[in-house]
């Protein structure tokens, strides 16, 4: 990943943590961003990743579940996470 990849995925990973449902962001790595939601409901999960898609039309979020983090014990296995399985924002607002 190059300093400026980083750098703008820094930059949407600070914004991202500042959305309303959202505890916790992370870079993921494979460059999705991964959020520790603060409701883990269907209606709060969805509107978090409207917000973010709509912010971020080509990105990728994962919700960090309970069973991650039962997995995932520290911040560098967090980290280690990736977004594989999830659905893009460019998939989701039809940009493909």
């Amino acid at each position: 990943m190059t300093p400026q990849t980083y750098d703008s995925l820094f930059k949407v990973c600070e914004v991202t943590a500042l959305m309303p449902n959202v505890q916790d962001a992370f870079i993921l790595k494979d460059g999705g961003i991964g959020v520790i939601p603060k409701q883990d409901t269907i209606p709060a999960t969805a509107a978090t990743l409207s917000r973010f898609c709509d912010a971020n039309p080509r990105a990728t979020l994962r919700f960090i579940s309970k069973k991650d983090l039962l997995l995932a014990k520290s911040t560098s296995q967090i980290v280690g996470l990736s977004s594989t399985g999830t659905t893009t924002c460019k998939k989701i607002k039809g940009l493909t």
